[in-house]
Parts: C-alpha cells; structure tokens; sequence
C-alpha cells in the first residue's frame, strides 16, 4: 500500500487551485486518474461540475495537484486516492490510498457591483450616505481606499468617503433610508454598520496582515454590502456620482 498526504492548498490567478501530494514511495509518473473527486455531502455549491480539467506533475514523491476551475463557480469538492501505482524502487503495482480526504473551497464569482442606492441630492453641512452591493464577498477595500481604488468620483467633491460593512445576520435593505447618525461604538444606531480599518502600520511584505503575493495591497476587510458616509462639503457643487473601477482591487475571498 502506498500512502498519499495532501499539502497546503494555494489559490492562483484565474482560478488556478494547486494541490501539494505527498507520495509514501517515489513513483514513476502517475496517471492522474488515480484523482478522485467527489462532492461534499451537504454543500449546495457546484461541487465537482466547477471543474474544468486538472493535472497531475512531479517526480519521485513530491507531485502537485493542478486544478482549473470554471468561471463563476462556488462550491467545494473532496478530493481523495484510489488506484494503483507504479513504485521507482521495485517497478511493481501497488494499490495508493490517500492517509486522509481533502476538501477544497472556490470562488470564481467577480466581484461586480450588482444594485447601490445613491441620493439624487445632498445638503451642505448633513450626512450623504451611498450603499453598494456586490455579487459576492468582496476583499481589498479599507477605510482609505475608496476613492483611489475602489471608486472613482464624478461631478461633484462632497467631501471626504468613511466605508462601513455590514456585519448583521441579514443582509440590509440598501434602498431603505438610513436612519440616525454614528454612535460612540462607530455603528449607526439600531444596525449593523462597522467602520473599515486601515492597513497595518508598517512596510508590507508578501502574505504579511493579508496583504497580497506582491506586499502592496491590503485585503483584510472582507464584505458584501458597503455603507460610504460623507459630510458634505459646503464646497460641493453640481451632480455627485461614484463609478466602480475597472479593473478594481476588489477580489473575491477564494479565487
């Protein structure tokens, strides 16, 4: 019997997942249908029909899992061993069995923007709220972010953006009036408003506090529905619009 172990799972550009294997014994190159893949038992993503192909490298007991994953796709699937392999040391068969199954999350839903509530008006000297909804969990945006990489403003100057996620059980109706203004806690009375954070202090490196391979953008605030606050400028003429940016640093949390 040889043994299969699975290492950590890396998450690559378009949808690119790579799978670390471990063989027991070194192997002369084996077929990739010894893969089996299978779906979770109470997950209702789409599982293994996400997948579009994948592909078995690697040399004596160190091999890597490659697998390409459809556009919008979520789900899971379990991946495991079955068959039998060719062993280097003795050119015999012998039956593979993997030491324990893995399972593997992805996301390839974009994150677009799908519905936002923007004010036809504003007073100089009030609140202006804008709420946003995005198709799926988006990461990357902070608390200083929303207008050099998130959004780009168009018209009018009304002041400076505060984003805020929501953190409640429930998504929020983003077409009904906020209510109230910002309590000592930095969440709108009676709701579920959390102000972003900024980056970590500090020179980012790759990986470091959730920030990205190439250490310069920060993804560690995670949402769905945005809230952005301004206190409008008594400077502010003319229209106010926001656009998302294309292409956005908003990615999905699972790629």
């Amino acid at each position: 019997m040889v043994n299969a172990t699975f290492g950590t799972v890396e998450y690559r550009d378009g949808g690119v997942i790579a799978v670390p294997v471990t063989f027991g014994s070194n192997m002369i190159v084996p077929s990739k249908t010894i893969c089996q893949f299978s779906n979770p038992t109470s997950d209702p993503g789409d599982g293994i029909a996400g997948i579009e192909y994948f592909y078995l490298v690697g040399e004596n007991t160190a091999y890597e899992l490659v697998v390409q994953i459809g556009e919008e796709k979520q789900g899971q699937f379990v991946l495991g061993f079955e068959g039998s392999v060719l062993k280097a040391s003795s050119m015999v068969w012998d039956n593979i069995i993997a030491t324990a199954t893995l399972t593997v999350s992805y996301n390839t839903i974009k994150p677009d923007l799908i519905d936002y509530e923007i004010p036809g008006d504003y007073n100089f000297g009030e609140k202006f709220y804008v709420l946003v909804e995005f198709k799926t969990v988006v990461t990357g945006w902070h608390l200083n972010n929303t207008i050099t990489q998130i959004f780009i403003e168009e018209g009018a100057h009304i002041g400076t953006p505060t984003p805020y996620k929501w953190i409640g059980a429930n998504p929020p109706d983003i077409h009904a009036p906020v209510v109230g203004e910002l309590s000592a806690d930095k969440r709108f009375i009676g709701t579920d408003w959390e102000r972003l954070s900024a980056p970590p202090a500090g020179t980012p490196t790759p990986g470091m506090n959730n920030f990205s391979d190439d250490g310069e953008e920060w993804h560690g605030e995670s949402g769905q529905y945005f809230l952005i606050s301004f206190e409008v400028s008594t400077t502010a003429r003319g229209i106010f619009n926001l656009t998302l940016r294309q292409p956005s640093i908003l990615r999905g949390p699972v790629s």
